[in-house]
């Protein structure tokens, strides 16, 4: 059994892996609306790792609503379904809906995560996004090598095959009354040095979006079909990298080390 050192910081806990975006044609990477939704999925990924808050990129806490129950009826500018996983959920709270699960301890990823902007468009009162995510290529320590990151509580996500490392994460996002535009976001960072949420909200998002569109789902105010679901996963399919069997095939444990590629567009070596 491999042994993991007990004084490891975050850095080096996240230094064998990578976030990789792409976009659809026209969809700019590195400036507008692509920036904050950039910095809030790998924030929200990089806090549910290390199940810590304040692992997440500066600006997150501030520019993302706390979690809410569906049942919560106070106002709202999302349907309510948008607010119960606007944040991943920690390990406390894990422990309650996983009683019989233990923690991963360790705390290690492996790989990379490929993000695939599917459509970012401006709608009334913000910009909605629809993002790809793909997951078959992320590993976790295990007792003698790397296991899938999907074999995690609060990671499996749907089991349907061979898809089923593969989500579509619709997110609404408002923008910035006004404000000056911050330089392209793009470098050899992981992560960004400052805060590149500047004065953008998000207002809601869905990291499984299946949901808003399942037959008979309470509490959704938001009119898809589960064929718009399908249609987007099957798109999210055909543009994430590697074919189908070899992402079914990286959904086995490994006994090497996972390969980590550059991230893409990685962040400026400068602050904000």
């Amino acid at each position: 059994m491999r042994q993991i050192p007990s004084n490891e910081t975050q850095s080096d806990k996240l230094s064998g892996f990578r976030f990789r975006w792409t976009a659809e044609p026209g969809i700019d990477l590195y400036s507008g609306a692509a920036v904050p939704l950039r910095a809030y999925a790998e924030s929200w990924r990089v806090a549910q790792m290390m199940s810590d808050m304040s692992a997440a990129y500066p600006g997150f806490e501030r520019s993302v609503p706390a979690n809410r129950e569906l049942t919560d009826h106070s106002p709202r500018d999302v349907p309510a379904y948008m607010l119960t996983s606007v944040r991943p959920y920690m390990d406390d709270e894990l422990d309650e809906v996983y009683p019989d699960q233990p923690r991963y301890e360790s705390k290690r990823f492996y790989g990379n995560e490929y993000f695939h902007i599917l459509s970012l468009d401006e709608v009334d009162g913000g910009w909605r996004a629809y993002l790809c995510d793909g997951l078959f290529d992320m590993y976790r320590d295990d007792a003698d090598g790397y296991s899938p990151v999907t074999g995690l509580r609060g990671w499996a996500g749907p089991p349907k095959e061979p898809m089923k490392a593969i989500r579509v994460w619709h997110i609404e996002m408002a923008a910035p009354e006004s404000g000056a535009a911050i330089a392209p976001q793009r470098g050899p960072n992981p992560a960004p040095m400052g805060d590149v949420f500047s004065s953008w909200r998000i207002r809601g998002a869905a990291p499984d979006s299946k949901w808003e569109s399942a037959p008979g789902f309470g509490g959704s105010d938001y009119h898809e079909t589960f064929a718009d679901f399908e249609r987007r996963r099957q798109q999210c399919s055909d543009r994430l990298p590697d074919g189908r069997d070899v992402r079914n095939a990286g959904g086995r444990p490994i006994n090497t080390k996972p390969d980590m590629q550059p991230a893409v567009s990685g962040w400026p070596d400068n602050a904000v």
